[in-house]
C-alpha cells in the first residue's frame, strides 16, 4: 500500500512544486506535462499542489512570470549600473558586452527556467488558454520595453521608426543563440557572448 506524501510547510511546498514544475514544463511542454507528474516529483499530493496553485495554468503562468523577471533583471541591473555612471566612458559595444555577459550568466545558472520561457514564447503564444496567452504577451512586451530602453540609450542616433524592429531582432537573436548554447554545453560562455556582441557592434556602426 502506497503511503501518503509527507507534509511540508507552505513555503517548502511552493519551492518543491515550482522546482518540479519548472523541470516538467521545460522538458515536456505545457500540454504534455501533467499535474500528477509534477506532484509526484515534488513529493506532494495533488490536493496540496492545488492549494498552493489553483490550477495547472495558474502554476504555469506564475512560473513564466518569475522566470522572465529573473532573467531580465540580470541584464537590467548591468544596464542600470552603466547608466548610473560606472561605465559612463565605455564605448557602447563594451557596455553591450557587459549586459550580454550578465544575461548569459543568468541563463547558464538557470537553464530549466530559460528552456521553459523560450519554449513558451515559441510554442505557447497561440495557446487556447487566455491566461497563458495573456501572460506570454505581457512577457514579450516587457522584453521589448527593456530592449527598446537600452537601444535608445546606447544608439541615440537610430531613427525612431527602426528602434522597435531592431529590439525584436535582438530579442530573437538572444533566443536563438541562447538555445544554441544550451544545446552545446561544452562551449564556454564567452563564445555566445562574443557572437551576440558582434551583432550589437554591427548595430552600433550603422547607427552612428
Amino acid at each position: 500500500m502506497v503511503g501518503r506524501p509527507p507534509s511540508f510547510p507552505a513555503d517548502e511546498v511552493t519551492a518543491r512544486v515550482t522546482t518540479a514544475a519548472t523541470r516538467q514544463f521545460s522538458t515536456e511542454g505545457y500540454e504534455a506535462a501533467t499535474v500528477d507528474a509534477i506532484a509526484a516529483e515534488a513529493g506532494v499530493s495533488k490536493p496540496v499542489l492545488y492549494r498552493a496553485f489553483g490550477s495547472k495554468s495558474e502554476l504555469y503562468a506564475t512560473l513564466l512570470k518569475r522566470c522572465a523577471e529573473e532573467l531580465a533583471s540580470a541584464a537590467m541591473r548591468s544596464f542600470e549600473a552603466g547608466s548610473a555612471g560606472a561605465n559612463e566612458k565605455a564605448e557602447p559595444v563594451q557596455q553591450f558586452r557587459q549586459i550580454i555577459d550578465s544575461w548569459f550568466t543568468a541563463l547558464g545558472e538557470r537553464p530549466d527556467e530559460w528552456r521553459l520561457l523560450n519554449n513558451a514564447c515559441s510554442n505557447d503564444a497561440d495557446s487556447n488558454d487566455p491566461s497563458i496567452k495573456s501572460t506570454i504577451a505581457e512577457i514579450v512586451a516587457m522584453q521589448l520595453r527593456n530592449d527598446v530602453t537600452m537601444i535608445r540609450t546606447f544608439l541615440p542616433n537610430l531613427p525612431e521608426a527602426e528602434v522597435e524592429p531592431i529590439a525584436e531582432a535582438i530579442r530573437g537573436s538572444l533566443s536563438a543563440i541562447g538555445n544554441w548554447w544550451l544545446n552545446h554545453p561544452d562551449v564556454d560562455r564567452d563564445v555566445p557572448v562574443a557572437a551576440m556582441t558582434k551583432l550589437c557592434a554591427g548595430l552600433s556602426l550603422v547607427a552612428n
